[in-house]
């Protein structure tokens, strides 16, 4: 529901319970003078993932992520730097993860990951060419690169090897906008 009877634009009325290295945790009231709750949210901020395209594959990564203790099949992504520039942050995060450098980058949308109880908002990048040298990722990261055809991916998705939520919106978006060209 919106409208009069929901406000939800008291952002300043939000009390951090707890604070982490990549998280935080806010309490907010939420509701009318008559009704109303307290909603539970986690802040993250925003991220940026990359779709890298080279004559024809993707470039992904392979990494354990321990909030599902799964291996996961992903797009390079990182988290932006307070203020940063999304443009920059993925050339920094394509670059770091993946080594690729001086590919032609542009924007194809911004999703809201899960905003039922996240702040977080991705930026979705294309990449397409460049240059692929020696990835340098963070020390807490040990990444595998892992290149497929583009023809490979839909079934890549159906068979669930691909399930990680930023990289489906991703090529969603890419074959909306790819469609939309035609």
């Amino acid at each position: 529901m919106t409208g009069p009877e929901r406000d939800v634009s008291k952002d300043d009325d939000r009390t951090v319970v707890f604070s982490g290295k990549r998280i935080s945790v806010s309490l907010s009231r939420v509701g009318s003078a008559q009704s109303g709750w307290v909603h539970e949210s986690i802040c993250f901020g925003e991220g940026v993932a990359i779709l890298p395209i080279i004559d024809g594959n993707v470039f992904f990564v392979r990494q354990f992520r321990p909030s599902v203790s799964e291996t996961v099949l992903e797009l390079p992504a990182g988290k932006l730097e307070q203020g940063e520039d999304p443009r920059t942050g993925a050339i920094r995060e394509l670059k770091e993860e993946t080594g690729i450098f001086g590919s032609e980058l542009s924007l194809m949308g911004t999703i809201m990951t899960t905003p039922g109880f996240c702040d977080e908002r991705i930026h979705l990048f294309l990449s397409i060419g460049g240059l692929q040298g020696e990835p340098s990722p963070d020390e807490d990261e040990d990444l595998d690169i892992v290149s497929l055809p583009v023809s490979s991916i839909p079934q890549s998705i159906v068979s669930g090897a691909i399930r990680d939520g930023k990289t489906l919106s991703a090529f969603a978006l890419y074959w909306s906008i790819n469609r939309m060209d035609q």
